[in-house]
């Protein structure tokens, strides 16, 4: 007789800060319902078996520990559930799924938490969200990768079948090494497709296919203090500008110099930002190139077939055509992982909608691009005229307040310094800000490696 067990063998456990998978197996299903009982143990705020939503206290490392310690011996990772509540405090919140559970609800389930822990509105903070990014969960056939804590592999697991979505490459020769769909030094450590060979690789590495997101982005990802390979307080060298950390290691700090101040301005008026340039040149056809680059190796083996011509171009194999401007925006979130949203066009979806849309939300920044050279919509959207309509609508359903979009023209191969525009009054306290004159011995000090 079938029947169901409310006993998950696998479940999530969300807090604001740790996403993970757990799964625990037995035979007689006694290790799930030690598991079950245990959590039982502790007061839930709301919910049951499939979803719970609980407050942190010293019970639950009690719990935890004493369930690590009767079943440490039969079962390897039962250490993890304590583990995963190092660091927590009291009253923080977390969420404990089924992991048969849909993106949208882990999504929901994480504003719940972080509008909780902030004292606001839960219920309107959800509405708002189902409104928006839940329109577009029901219109399109949607893939969000990078909000978990597990790695996600995208292609062939059999390095032996591989073949290369860039330059058709096969064979396990071509693929030694992981591939990260977003860069490392950007903070991506589980996104990967095994489908981007050894060579390609290194070519977009070294040939600057990535390097023009990443240097878009530098300024930010410092003073973010992204971890690079040995630490976090790194510096950085602008034109108008450095970036060192403080005495303390604790925040960086950033040095403008006095006689180059360019004020930022919106409609005619000073927003309170001031214009950071930083070394080196991109183009906007780069970064639109690295953000295609991106949403190819995450594209689900099911639908690549339709991008066959897109992996060729960021290879450099296919000839430019004209491409639709891609929207960036900056809005009140932090994503040091970074995610990516992938929505393909239904039966169901606007008429006027290209076959893939991809959103990357990175840091503080997101960007909403087309992905290009798809089969299915030949060579409709080519032009701003053509993808307007569009935009508008992933703009309004976009769920993250964006104050300020700037429509990017994904045609300009023009060199140009990367700005970013830094606010002078932060209420988030990640970094601080001194004036000085431009042959003030700080700007001469040496950039320290990482």
């Amino acid at each position: 007789m079938d029947y169901f067990d409310y006993r998950p063998q696998k479940f999530y456990l969300l807090s604001r800060e740790k996403r993970r998978l757990f799964s625990f197996v037995s035979e007689d299903r006694s290790v799930e319902n030690a598991v079950e009982n245990a959590f039982a143990k502790l007061p839930r705020i709301e919910g049951g078996n499939i979803y719970a939503l609980y407050r942190f206290s010293p019970l639950v490392l009690e719990v935890m520990a004493e369930l690590s310690e009767k079943l440490k011996v039969h079962v390897c990772n039962i250490q993890q559930l304590p583990s995963y509540f190092k660091g927590f405090r009291d009253n923080d919140v977390f969420i404990r799924h089924n992991a048969s559970v849909d993106i949208i609800d882990i999504r929901r389930s994480l504003i719940k938490i972080k509008a909780i822990e902030n004292n606001r509105n839960e219920n309107a903070d959800d509405n708002c969200f189902v409104l928006t990014w839940g329109i577009l969960y029901q219109k399109y056939e949607t893939y969000s990768y990078g909000l978990l804590t597990e790695k996600i592999y995208i292609g062939e697991k059999d390095p032996e079948a591989r073949i290369c979505r860039f330059c058709e490459n096969t064979g396990k020769n071509y693929f030694k090494n992981e591939s990260h769909a977003i860069m490392e030094s950007l903070g991506n450590k589980l996104l990967l497709c095994n489908e981007e060979c050894d060579e390609c690789n290194t070519l977009f590495e070294e040939k600057g296919v990535e390097n023009n997101l990443y240097r878009f982005l530098e300024i930010n990802r410092t003073l973010s203090r992204i971890p690079g390979k040995k630490t976090r307080n790194h510096s950085l060298e602008g034109l108008n500008f450095c970036i060192r950390p403080d005495k303390d290691l604790s925040m960086p700090v950033v040095f403008i110099k006095q006689d180059k101040i360019i004020n930022d301005v919106y409609n005619g008026a000073p927003t309170g930002r001031v214009l950071l340039f930083n070394k080196g040149e991109v183009s906007y056809y780069g970064i639109f190139k690295a953000l295609v680059k991106i949403a190819v190796d995450m594209i689900p083996s099911c639908k690549f077939s339709h991008f066959v011509n897109t992996g060729k171009w960021v290879h450099g194999d296919m000839a430019d055509m004209e491409f639709p401007p891609f929207l960036y925006g900056e809005h009140n979130e932090f994503f040091e992982q970074p995610v990516l949203d992938l929505f393909f066009k239904t039966n169901n979806s606007p008429s006027f909608s290209p076959f893939c849309t991809a959103i990357l939300y990175i840091y503080d920044a997101i960007f909403i691009y087309a992905i290009p050279f798809c089969n299915v919509d030949e060579n409709i959207y080519t032009s701003k005229e053509s993808i307007l309509n569009h935009w508008n609508y992933f703009k309004k359903r976009q769920y993250l307040y964006v104050g300020e979009w700037a429509e990017i023209d994904s045609n300009d191969k023009t060199l140009k310094s990367p700005f970013y525009k830094l606010p002078l009054f932060s209420d988030t306290q990640k970094y601080k800000i001194e004036f000085k004159p431009s042959d003030d011995d700080v700007f001469k000090r040496p950039k320290n490696k990482e």
